[in-house]
């Protein structure tokens, strides 16, 4: 499996990015490498730091007041941040009840968003990458498919006599965060999607959510329930008590959250590559955070 030091390279292509705020001539060099830095964390295998997540610095931020938002890469919501870089992602963007606007920004931007929320109600934030490809060995790729349930996966390798076999791999991520501006949960209808290629949308208030009540989410692939697959959700107090449920015919799971804190749903989707992508395999990895209270 490819090896890589994600938080050196990523604190060191985000120096170098640095670099352009000063008139000096090192600085187009310094910033096109800090650039290939930055873009070589996509090629880090989702088996070693596969979760992506969406974090602003208050999930009830106030009206007209500066909001900074994180994007992080990494396990247990323990990670490094990644630059506002638009190569690496097809959309980045605010929805809320007015509409959906792309989130501004200068390369090599962090916190990848500053945000300043303009009016109540609920706002999401969505990141949609660029594909990423890396190469895995194969017992590497077997006990990653095993940890995300990807036992359709697994059967088609073994059906193939592939199960010994390293895997070319391509994969893109799906982030959410929903957010309640102002602390109010109205405005945005969240249970609607809003077109990820692979998107976690709430069933439930999340924000109105009461201790013991179940939250359902719906998983969908390209606009469609996605049935049968494995759908996590863990805390950031608690990041090792992980909760899991498999969606059900109409792509939906229900989970208790046990307490309250900022929570992560995630989910991966594989498929066969399709021929453009000159892969093996092809994978979607969707995230949601948001902070319940109650």
């Amino acid at each position: 499996m490819y090896k890589f030091d994600v938080n050196r390279a990523w604190r060191v292509g985000t120096l170098l990015l640095r670099f352009r705020h000063f008139r000096h001539p090192w600085r187009s060099e310094c910033s096109r490498f800090g650039l290939l830095l930055s873009a070589l964390l996509g090629v880090v295998a989702p088996a070693s730091a596969h979760e992506f997540w969406i974090e602003p610095d208050n999930f009830r931020p106030p009206v007209g007041k500066l909001l900074d938002v994180q994007l992080l890469v990494g396990q247990e919501f323990h990670g490094s941040t990644m630059i506002y870089l638009p190569p690496s992602f097809e959309r980045f963007v605010t929805v809320n009840a007015r509409g959906t606007q792309n989130i501004p920004g200068v390369p090599g931007d962090d916190p990848a968003a500053r945000l300043t929320p303009t009016e109540p109600g609920l706002m999401q934030i969505a990141y949609q990458s660029t594909r990423y490809s890396l190469d895995i060995d194969a017992i590497t790729f077997e006990q990653y498919l095993e940890k995300e349930g990807l036992d359709a996966v697994r059967a088609l390798r073994a059906q193939r006599s592939e199960r010994d076999k390293p895997v070319h791999e391509v994969y893109s991520r799906c982030a959410k965060s929903l957010l309640a501006v102002g602390g109010r949960d109205d405005g945005l209808d969240a249970k609607k999607p809003i077109g990820l290629r692979l998107e976690i949308v709430p069933q439930t208030s999340i924000y109105g959510l009461k201790r013991g009540q179940a939250l359902e989410v719906q998983l969908l692939y390209e606009n469609r329930p996605l049935v049968g697959a494995q759908l996590m959700a863990f805390s950031k107090k608690k990041p090792k008590d992980r909760l899991l449920q498999r969606t059900d015919a109409e792509g939906r799971a229900r989970f208790v959250l046990p307490h309250a804190d900022v929570w992560l749903l995630s989910a991966v989707h594989m498929i066969p590559a399709p021929p453009d992508a000159k892969a093996d395999w092809e994978s979607f990895l969707a995230s949601l955070s948001f902070e319940t209270k109650n």
